[in-house]
């Protein structure tokens, strides 16, 4: 199976792939809000913010992914003009990853070292 993450560019993974970093954990989809006001987003979600322009544009989708949902995530890659499937089956694989190796899986999905999506 081809890896459906090579479709979106690079320049975009490693967008991603940063805010990631910046992360303790990588939640379950799409995110997590902490007692401290921080959001944690999952790897679909990251990838949308982070390639998404303006901090007020960013922090509405935040609000909308933690209201609507997985389905606002998915929306939000025809947004982007990206395959609605990648961002349903990087919600599915995100979710499928044991929470203490999540972070770990996920930049590899980004950096491509991982077999497929």
């Amino acid at each position: 199976m081809t890896n459906q993450i090579e479709s979106v560019p690079k320049a975009a993974r490693e967008a991603a792939a940063a805010l990631i970093r910046q992360q303790d954990r990588v939640p379950q989809s799409p995110l997590r809000r902490l007692k401290d006001g921080r959001v944690e987003l999952c790897a679909a979600a990251a990838l949308i913010i982070a390639n998404t322009v303006g901090n007020e544009n960013r922090e509405a989708l935040i609000t909308r992914f933690a209201e609507e949902g997985r389905e606002a995530v998915i929306e939000s890659f025809a947004r982007l003009q990206w395959p609605k499937e990648l961002g349903s089956r990087l919600l599915q694989t995100n979710d499928a990853f044991d929470e203490e190796d999540r972070k770990t899986q996920v930049l590899a999905l980004f950096d491509g070292s991982a077999e497929s999506l």
